[in-house]
């Protein structure tokens, strides 16, 4: 019990004496000597570096320049006067040229680079430097990338710098290379994320210090919202500041970055930034669907062409009417997700992906989608051939790919298809049910002046690239009151390149 109570007061007494550092986590991952001379009397030069993790001694070899090295000393300190080389006397105004190796129990740490000093500071033209100022102190990198280093070195009485014939002018060392190395023209890569510093050297010796932080890679989500064309792609993850391949599982071919498919990504070019969600345009009117002609006819959609006359609804009396196609759009590729809505009276409509109707209950358009299709039947829906109601009785999926196509009327932006008043989704969705319908479908004038009271009319100057035509064709003077009603926000109408500054988004009802 004796010898057991002795060994614990010696362990004790020995983790206390020890320094409160000696437990402490090292946060270089690699040994180095950086090495540095000055003038030391009349004939001297001091060698003097850094204290190297875990080494016991340091040995000392110099030797003229372009001569052969000797071994000058062995030491455990960090520094030594070195005044005879090969036991001759160093000579004034003379360049010798130096290197350390630390070692641990005779095994090689690491090694300085190779340094050349002037005796007495000058030699004939030449001389040695006297300060090295790096370019930058701080400097972050993500992990992969890169960045250039370098510095600038004054030199003693603006003399001639010694590197001129004696080597490299600056030479770099990395304190944890595992973090962040450096070649020799002081390019940095970032390894992992963690903390360097980087030493820029002269070839005399002095040195300045840019301390690199390096940052784990930001990884980015890019999910696919199809838009009801299809089921929506798998998201992807992908390190920040990378390019995007077109999801391989998916038909559609252009991707937007907004769901009104305003600015369209670009896959050569564009790199992910941000968590981003890209859009597939919003398809409407399946191949071979009829559109109602002004002059009593049909025609099928895709033969229709922009400046044809058809027949619309206007809200604004109540009637039906004829209008002029003012945009007219078909894809190039053909499109998956169609389905077929029947109604009564043996009406039927294919559609892809989305699209309006005017719904009875509602007294509004809605977007009928395959998500939110069969919440829809049963529901009645207006036929502009016949100015009455249909019922939706049933839906057919197709899983073929088809041609699909957009039909836009002058200032109705309605048509018939097939009979049933429909209208268009995506951008286009901003410019329906913005002022209230009385039982008629007519826009309720008393209110419709009070929201313009309230939040005001666009102007042609404030809508960006669009063109008077297409201004007035869209009614796009009133899209100040869709976004004062939420129907489109400020963010969309941004990416149109619309000025939305007018309006107090905090009022939105």
């Amino acid at each position: 019990m004796k010898k057991f109570l002795s060994l614990l007061i010696i362990l004790i007494m020995t983790f206390t004496m020890m320094p409160l550092g000696a437990f402490a986590t090292q946060t270089s991952s690699t040994s180095y000597v950086i090495l540095k001379a000055s003038t030391a009397g009349s004939n001297g030069i001091k060698l003097s570096w850094n204290k190297t993790q875990g080494a016991t001694k340091y040995v000392i070899y110099g030797g003229r320049c372009g001569k052969t090295f000797h071994k000058i000393a062995t030491t455990s300190k960090s520094y030594y006067t070195v005044k005879k080389i090969a036991g001759k006397k160093l000579t004034s105004h003379k360049s010798y040229r130096f290197y350390v190796k630390a070692y641990k129990n005779g095994k090689k740490l690491a090694i300085s680079k190779h340094i050349h000093f002037i005796v007495n500071k000058t030699m004939g033209k030449s001389a040695n430097a006297t300060k090295v100022t790096a370019k930058y102190s701080k400097k972050t990198l993500t992990v992969g990338k890169t960045c250039k280093l370098s510095a600038t070195v004054k030199v003693y009485k603006n003399k001639r710098h010694i590197a001129s014939n004696h080597g490299a002018k600056l030479k770099f060392t990395s304190t944890n290379p595992n973090v962040a190395s450096v070649s020799t023209k002081g390019l940095v890569k970032g390894k992992k994320a963690g903390t360097a510093k980087i030493y820029i050297q002269d070839i005399s010796g002095i040195y300045a210090i840019t301390t690199v932080k390096v940052n784990p890679v930001k990884m980015c989500t890019v999910s696919f919202d199809a838009q009801n064309v299809e089921d929506d792609p798998a998201s992807i993850t992908v390190p920040y500041g990378s390019k995007i391949s077109k999801p391989a599982s998916s038909s559609v071919d252009k991707w937007y970055k907004e769901a009104a498919c305003i600015n369209q990504w670009n896959f050569k070019k564009d790199v992910v930034t941000k968590d981003i969600t890209l859009y597939a345009e919003p398809a409407c009117l399946a191949g071979n669907t009829m559109i109602s002609m002004a002059n009593g006819g049909k025609k099928a959609v895709q033969d229709i062409r922009i400046g044809d006359d058809i027949v619309v609804f206007d809200h604004n009396s109540g009637t039906r009417t004829t209008a002029k196609v003012f945009d007219f759009y078909k894809y190039e590729e053909k499109r998956a997700g169609a389905f077929t809505l029947h109604f009564s009276n043996d009406v039927d409509v294919t559609i892809v992906g989305s699209h309006k109707f005017f719904e009875k209950d509602a007294n509004k358009y809605v977007t009928i989608n395959r998500d939110n299709v069969q919440n829809y039947i049963g529901s009645s829906f207006f036929n502009l051939d016949t100015m009455n109601w249909e019922s939706l009785q049933d839906v057919t999926f197709i899983k073929e790919k088809v041609d699909t196509f957009i039909v836009a009327s002058e200032k109705h932006i309605n048509c018939a298809a097939n009979g049933m008043l429909t209208g268009e989704d995506g951008v286009y969705g901003w410019f329906y049910n913005i002022f209230q319908l009385d039982e008629n479908m007519k826009i309720k004038e008393k209110e419709k002046l009070a929201d313009i009271e309230d939040w005001g009319l666009f102007t042609f100057e404030e809508t960006g690239y669009v063109s008077p035509e297409a201004f007035e064709a869209f009614n796009m003077k009133y899209l100040n009151v869709a976004k004062g009603k939420g129907i489109v926000t400020a963010e969309q109408l941004k990416a149109a390149g619309i000025n939305a500054t007018k309006y107090d988004t905090d009022n939105v009802r």
